[in-house]
């Protein structure tokens, strides 16, 4: 029920997008043309917002809040991720449930006072918000799922969530087309705020804390041990911002290959590790499509002349295909064809920082042994993972092939049956970083939360636009090729992603081995 409750706030998020759109538009035709434009105006009603220098104003200001939304999000995902390791996921979610209720409400600030000065700049200034705190509710929601779940149900769990995140996701811009045609565009601000408040209860006092005291106070103890490291005096908010300010990059460490175990004390394991590194490598190429899906719009308003009712018919048809495939017809195969990892004796514990070198191709050969006869499961996960990006190729060259609106639409749809890499990814990984004895989901997920937040909001819509922009006149279906390069870049990685051995009980002996000598 938890999975489902997230994905609220997105709900109320997605549902003011459409407006949002709008009044910036009308913002631009203010700014240049020099007159008040009343709030009630349709876009349909304003000549002045088919004059180009209308729309690229329009434009400049979309992708400031896109731009200064990623590039903080990529610097907070982080800190927000390991401080709900510390202080726990609900603490920290209440947090990012204020994020969303602000911005909309600044934004409904200018857009009931159309005369206010520097209103670009204060609409844009709800990028700085959404980015500070407004965008971790599914981080917090797939560390909550970590938390909870065990390792068969997880990628299962996962597939639901990101099911409910599409259908929030394609249910607001939809209930914001039927609020605004019965009570006008502004009441749609007020029914997302209400959304945002509902949700803001709910977490404060319907949703139960996912990590227990004393997972909280290791994930302390770590941190504080972290900091003496890194040489940082103070502790709290303060420190993680001066880490962050230090280093944007340093989050991505979780990513880097490394022959010793995560955790304080480390242990030496018998080789270096690769798959954290590989998968975050094939994972940015997902989210740089993510972020090219509003030039795949564009394309089809080029092409077969579509307008505002047309995409949105599009649009919610491409998130609720998501969400039926994710929510229903995923967990029902993975429940239907998932082999469950069979029991076998635990791997050797004699991995230990002075092991000799000419013991390792002996404890690794005994590792490869051991992996034939269990990880089926895991290995079934990391096959789906694949499949789902070959699926992903089809759907682009479908729309590059794509004569008629229908179909091009339907190819737009299909882009469904690739949706499940994400959420199988993210269990997969999950799973690398717990056999590296790694404790802290919250690190993880704020990693991918960076690498998601490039790809999608800062990488994706600069470079799929720039290609966009210079070929849409010569080859439009350029964008598509390019697309399916970057896919097909990403399904050669993931062919060199194997399931490694678990040295999580060496890494939980180490741990418990230290904490007992400082006893």
């Amino acid at each position: 029920m938890v999975a489902f409750l997230f994905p609220l706030s997105l709900l109320g998020i997605t549902m003011s997008v459409p407006a949002k759109l709008e009044f910036i538009n009308i913002i631009a035709c203010r700014d240049i043309y020099g007159s008040v434009l009343s709030i009630t105006a349709g876009p349909e009603r304003l000549p002045c917002l088919e004059d180009p220098k209308v729309q690229a104003s329009a434009a400049t200001i979309i992708a400031a809040i896109n731009v200064i939304m990623g590039v903080l999000n990529c610097c907070t995902a982080p800190v927000w991720g390991t401080m709900s390791d510390r202080r726990g996921r609900m603490f920290v979610q209440r947090i990012y449930a204020l994020g969303p209720l602000l911005s909309d409400m600044v934004f409904l600030l200018v857009v009931l006072n159309p005369s206010i000065p520097g209103g670009r700049w204060i609409v844009i200034a709800t990028g700085i918000i959404d980015g500070s705190f407004g965008l971790g509710t599914l981080t917090t929601a797939q560390a909550y799922i970590a938390d909870t779940a065990d390792t068969e149900s997880t990628s299962r769990w996962y597939s639901l969530l990101m099911g409910a995140y599409y259908a929030g996701s394609g249910l607001g811009p939809l209930s914001s087309a039927f609020i605004a045609h019965a009570f006008g565009p502004v009441s749609v601000f007020y029914a997302g705020i209400c959304i945002h408040l509902i949700f803001l209860v709910l977490v404060f006092f319907v949703i139960p804390e996912s990590l227990v005291p004393a997972q909280m106070e290791t994930a302390q103890q770590q941190h504080k041990r972290d900091l003496e490291l890194h040489h940082v005096a103070s502790g709290g908010l303060l420190a993680d911002l001066k880490k962050a300010g230090l280093s944007v990059g340093e989050p991505l460490a979780v990513f880097l290959p490394s022959s010793w175990s995560f955790g304080i004390p480390s242990i030496r394991l018998p080789s270096r590790s690769w798959g954290l590194t590989v998968i975050a490598l094939a994972y940015l190429p997902d989210t740089l499509l993510t972020g090219a899906g509003a030039f795949y719009l564009q394309y089809g308003m080029v092409l077969f002349g579509w307008g505002t009712a047309q995409l949105g018919l599009v649009i919610s048809a491409n998130q609720v295909s998501k969400a039926s495939y994710l929510m229903v017809i995923l967990p029902f195969i993975i429940k239907l064809l998932r082999p469950a990892d069979s029991i076998s004796p635990p791997a050797s514990r004699d991995v230990s920082p002075i092991r000799s070198a000419e013991d390792t191709p002996l404890l690794a050969r005994d590792a490869s042994r051991s992996l034939k006869q269990k990880d089926r499961g895991l290995r079934w996960d990391l096959g789906l993972a694949r499949i789902s990006l070959l699926f992903q190729i089809g759907s682009l060259l479908s729309m590059s092939f794509a004569s008629r609106s229908v179909t091009y639409g339907l190819g737009i749809t299909s882009v469904a049956l690739g949706a499940a890499f994400v959420p199988t990814v993210q269990s997969f990984s999950l799973e690398l970083y717990r056999r590296r004895g790694g404790t802290e989901s919250g690190r993880l997920f704020g990693a991918l939360n960076v690498v998601s937040s490039l790809g999608q909001q800062i990488l994706g819509p600069g470079i799929m636009g720039l290609i966009y922009t210079k070929s849409v006149e010569t080859m439009p279906q350029l964008i598509f090729y390019v697309g399916t390069a970057i896919v097909l870049y990403a399904f050669v990685l993931m062919l060199f992603v194997n399931v490694p051995p678990d040295y999580s009980e060496e890494a939980e002996e180490a741990r418990e081995t230290a904490e007992q000598t400082i006893c």
